[in-house]
């Protein structure tokens, strides 16, 4: 089987879109564009972000450097904006491969353990795969919202309702999983609590999300057709978690 491979699975109604690879494969990219748009480029979306493709609330960062401007001020952040407040949990690759999930989360990518080995990371919101306490999407909301995270469930999350959304993750074999559903016309998108559980459907030992709607964006290509999922008017998005090679 290929190192890196793609296929989609369906969960909730929904089409799950899946890329699987290594963690040598995979780097940090500044965009700002669609990834359609970004020829060449194959992944999925990195980041969330405010209402211009500046205000990266978001981590990502290839060694000890973060992608975007304003990096030596704010960390990857591109800002004080109100969503700084929220901590990531950041999925980290660590020289020699190894992954983890920053726990507690961080504001800032100086806040990493071991900060000075990373090899890239990416922060977003943890879907507490390991969590066995979370039963229910209240028990889910509650956890992010409370300190230190700080994730607003319905303001920034739509964590109840069926939308787009992409996610990282990894397994116990030191796979790395891209993955995410679309919302657009004719496709049925999924509840965070959904998307945690497909986390661990398609195999991941822990993951965190990414984005979602229009921003969640994933692509992939055989060489004949391009896959995706995203707003359909081709969105820019500040950053992706970008595949090296196919």
């Amino acid at each position: 089987m290929s190192a890196t491979t793609y296929r989609t699975e369906t969960h909730y109604g929904a089409t799950v879109h899946i890329i699987r690879t290594t963690p040598g494969n995979i780097q940090m990219k500044l965009i700002q564009k669609s990834i359609w748009d970004s020829f060449g480029d194959f992944g999925i979306n990195a980041n969330f972000f405010g209402n211009t493709l500046s205000n990266i609330y978001g981590i990502a960062i290839n060694g000890n450097t973060p992608v975007g401007s304003w990096a030596n001020d704010y960390g990857s952040h591109n800002g004080p904006y109100f969503d700084v407040e929220m901590k990531r949990a950041t999925l980290v690759c660590y020289s020699g491969g190894t992954l983890t999930v920053t726990d507690p989360p961080v504001h800032y990518y100086t806040e990493i353990p071991n900060f000075t080995n990373i090899v890239w990371a990416v922060g977003g919101g943890d879907l507490f795969l390991r969590d066995s306490s979370i039963t229910d999407w209240t028990k889910l909301r509650d956890k992010l919202a409370a300190e230190p995270r700080k994730w607003r469930w319905d303001e920034v999350l739509s964590g109840s309702s069926d939308r787009g959304r992409s996610g990282i993750g990894y397994d116990l074999n030191n796979n790395v999983y891209l993955f995410g559903v679309s919302n657009e016309t004719g496709f049925q998108g999924v509840t965070m609590f959904e998307f945690r559980d497909i986390a661990s459907r398609i195999g991941c030992h822990k993951a965190i999300f990414l984005d979602g709607g229009g921003s969640a964006q994933l692509s992939w290509s055989d060489g004949v057709e391009l896959y995706g999922h995203g707003g359909i008017t081709r969105r820019p998005v500040p950053t992706i978690v970008k595949l090296k090679a196919l």
